[in-house]
Formats: C-alpha cells, structure tokens, sequence
C-alpha cells in the first residue's frame, strides 16, 4: 500500500468511528478575546485534558470526549488487566475476536510499521518491561529481547487478530492518538467546532478560537524543560510530540529513554524532540515515534512524502530540523 493511500484510508477510518508533570505543549493566548475553559481527567496512562473557547461551551459537553477516552484505555490499555490488548498478550499464537477499535488501532500499526520499516513497532513491549518503562521485567539477554521484536507478528483476519509466540504488543504510540481523535468526534457529535482534545504529547486541534486566528501551541523546549522552544500555529489538525526527555530509566548503568530503536533494542536518543503535524491524532502519535527513531534525513523524507503533514526535530546540540511546510506555521522562541 502507497503512503498516499494508507494515510487517506486512515483519516477516513477514524472519521467513520464515528498535565502532571511536564508535557510536551502549552495552549498559549489563542483567543484574546474571551477565555478559554479547560477540563482534565486522567486516562491512558497520562493527563488528559479538552480545551474549548468559553462562548461555545455548555452544560455537559465535556463528557462525550472523556467518555470516549476513557472507553479506548479500557479497551487498549497495557496497564489495563482485563482490557482486549492485555488479552490478547494473555495468549500468544492465538487468534482472537478483537473489538472494532482493537482491530482498527492493529491494522494501523502493521500497516505504519511497514511504511517507517520497522521504525514504528507496536510488539516492543519487552524491551519496556525489561527496561522497567512498564511491569512485569523479563530476564533475557538484549539479543534475546531483540528477536521478540518484530510489527509483523501482529496480524488481523476479518473480525480476528493475533500476536505471535513469544511476542507482545504495547500500543502506547499510537492507540493515545487513536482515543485523541475518538474523543474529537465525540465532541463533533455535540456541535462543538472549536476545541483541542489532549492525552500527554498527543493533541487534535479543531477550528479556531476565534474567526481571525488560530490556536497557538507552545512546544516545549527538551533541553531546557521549563521553558518553549517554539510555537504553532494549527487548526483542524493533529499534533505529536515525542522526547527521550520524558521518561527515562537507570538499566545496569546505561540511562535508557522510553522511545526504543527496535533494530537495536536500545534508547533512540540522537533527537531531543520531534513533533510532527497530520490530518489525525493517531498519524501524527505514530509518525513522531517513527521519526524519533529514524535517522533525521530520513525522517524528513518520510514526513515531506505524506500529504498534509509536517514535522519539527529539535536536536540535543538545540539545532532545528522541519520540513518545509512546518516552517510556515512555527516561530522559533
């Protein structure tokens, strides 16, 4: 399947379906003119949040996105025993009646995995347990781990899917971007055309604030954390950003951030940041892991061959990479 192909497949797909601590972005003063109301909640493993120009909002309206949100980390969840994921690695070899959301989030990420080459791989769920990133730490050797590594395991079949023995998946980059845009329809449904739906680093940013601009995103500086590296300017549009800076852990004297290279089975950490732009949560979830782990040029490439999306690299020496859209909706700070 070309890029082109896949990537209009998946916005028509998510469309049919109808911060604690420090987070990747900043809503900045988007809408001078009146205030802006904001609602949390915890789920998927992180704050999440929806935003909305105080004119348009009324009673209730919060619930639908939360309730949709909440209904894909019960689904989709690692940390979730009884969830349909924590099931399927619960049976390894076997295949399963999988859910329409379940199904959906797989198919992605089989077809992302291929389309990054393996940059974006869902079944690395041992080396973030071994790594301590999630529980239940395994005792084998890296090479070991590394050969338990591989996108092509997952496979669906109709109505069924399946993970090969010995395999797990941990859907964490991209199921959060999946219940982003679930949890923006949600609020479509209830006549709300200006808001912005956030889980962590993963954001859909819909209509504008106000009829002469657009929201304003702060994107977080990863070297220097209390501070903005940039900010962007988007609407109707989902937005990413993934950062070894994040989550860290101590593993036999190496320090190992969360975002893994499957090829090696160690921390990706040539890129302090990546935050990328596309027509969904869930492209854009997937496509700041892949280009974390890519080599930066390639990277690029990837992004400038995907229609309507763009991409940001922030380097560790603080040297900016983007692509050539990108450059007219950031301004460096």
């Amino acid at each position: 399947m070309n890029r082109r192909h896949f990537l209009r497949n998946s916005a028509l797909g998510i469309g049919a379906t109808t911060a604690l601590g420090v987070v990747p972005h900043r809503l900045l003063g988007a809408n001078p003119g009146g205030d802006i109301v904001r609602k949390s909640s915890w789920a998927m493993g992180t704050q999440v949040s929806f935003s909305i120009p105080d004119e348009i909002w009324r009673s209730g309206v919060e619930v639908g996105p939360f309730k949709a949100l909440t209904r894909v980390d019960r689904l989709l969840s690692v940390h979730q025993t009884d969830s349909q994921l924590s099931r399927l690695n619960a049976s390894p070899g076997v295949w399963m009646d999988g859910g329409p959301e379940l199904l959906a989030v797989s198919r992605a990420a089989r077809e992302w995995g291929e389309l990054t080459g393996g940059a974006l791989d869902v079944t690395v769920l041992p080396l973030m347990r071994a790594y301590g990133f999630l529980p239940g730490g395994h005792r084998e050797t890296l090479e070991e781990l590394r050969r338990q590594v591989d996108f092509r395991q997952l496979s669906t079949r109709g109505d069924r899917v399946r993970i090969g023995s010995s395999f797990g998946v941990d859907l964490g980059g991209i199921a959060k971007g999946f219940g982003v845009d679930e949890a923006a329809a949600s609020a479509r449904e209830t006549g709300v055309d200006a808001a912005i739906v956030e889980a962590g680093g993963d954001l859909y940013v819909m209509g504008r604030p106000s009829p002469d601009r657009s929201w304003s995103i702060g994107i977080r500086d990863p070297i220097n954390i209390r501070g903005l590296a940039a900010k962007l300017d988007v609407e109707n549009a989902g937005v990413a950003t993934s950062g070894s800076y994040l989550q860290r852990r101590k593993h036999k004297g190496q320090d190992i951030g969360h975002i893994l290279d499957p090829a090696s089975g160690l921390g990706s950490d040539h890129v302090a940041s990546t935050t990328i732009v596309a027509p969904t949560a869930m492209m854009a979830d997937a496509l700041a892991t892949a280009a974390s782990v890519l080599a930066v040029a390639q990277a690029i490439d990837l992004v400038q061959s995907l229609p309507g999306v763009e991409g940001l690299w922030i380097l560790p020496d603080r040297s900016v990479r983007m692509t050539n859209g990108m450059a007219k909706r950031v301004t460096l700070l």
